[in-house]
């Protein structure tokens, strides 16, 4: 492997939002001070990909109630602590296929197992529903467009416990 897995600082922010903005189109990109935002709501749940000073990837997630789909501006709800949505999970297109992505989530859902939450939730974009049912989570509803993710957007589950 060549990369790390380390929580989400402050210092890694220019890189995570260089990343989103080539991952998205324009009218998905939230910018770094909204992700940032998002991330006080539940540290443990925002993770970096780091190849020596570089962010190569990154993973946020936060409580959020199951069967509910967050607007994309929303910023979850630390009052939950059943299910973990996955806001957003972004791989530097020269390290996809590396197992980036996987070796982000699956410390996510590690961290979410240890810390209680029975379920994880996500809204697929950019043709990645195949994608996610690959990592085991099932297709809930399509996400309606006035939330934020365009069209073709799913929301997508997966039981934890």
């Amino acid at each position: 492997m060549s990369w790390d897995i380390q929580p989400m600082y402050k210092k890694y922010w220019p890189g995570i939002a260089m990343l989103e903005t080539k991952a998205y189109p324009t009218d998905l990109v939230e910018g770094e001070s909204a992700l940032a935002r998002k991330t006080l709501v539940y540290p443990p749940g925002c993770f970096v990909a780091k190849k020596a000073d570089d962010v190569v990837g990154y993973l946020i997630a936060y409580p959020f109630p199951r069967g509910e789909i967050p607007h994309l501006t929303d910023r979850g709800q630390i009052d939950e602590r059943f299910n973990l949505h996955l806001h957003d999970i972004v791989v530097a297109t020269s390290y996809r296929q590396q197992g980036v992505a996987k070796g982000l989530l699956s410390n996510a859902l590690s961290q979410a197992k240890q810390n209680g939450f029975l379920t994880a939730s996500l809204v697929s974009v950019n043709n990645s529903k195949k994608y996610w049912q690959q990592q085991g989570f099932s297709l809930e509803k399509q996400a309606s467009k006035s939330l934020g993710y365009g069209s073709n957007a799913y929301y997508m589950t997966l039981t934890l416990q």
